[in-house]
């Protein structure tokens, strides 16, 4: 049987996610943190022998991920 992974996730843009730590950090700072916990969660799933699937949101902005992810990136 195979296994795989399925993150759903928002592409980290300023001012779009990690909204509710804004009143504490900037909105390019919680873009920043969310590519890290990004980097962290790829770097993770690398490790696993299964496959793994990035669908996200905002469609139009995808390339932020996809450096990321590499091809693992899906529209949803």
């Amino acid at each position: 049987m195979r296994r795989a992974i399925i993150v759903f996730t928002r592409v980290p843009v300023a001012g779009q996610t990690k909204t509710r730590l804004m009143p504490y950090f900037s909105p390019q700072e919680c873009a920043g943190l969310h590519t890290c916990f990004s980097k962290d969660i790829a770097g993770q799933c690398q490790k696993t022998q299964a496959d793994f699937y990035i669908c996200y949101t905002p469609d139009d902005k995808g390339a932020a991920l996809k450096n990321i992810f590499g091809n693992h990136c899906k529209n949803s």
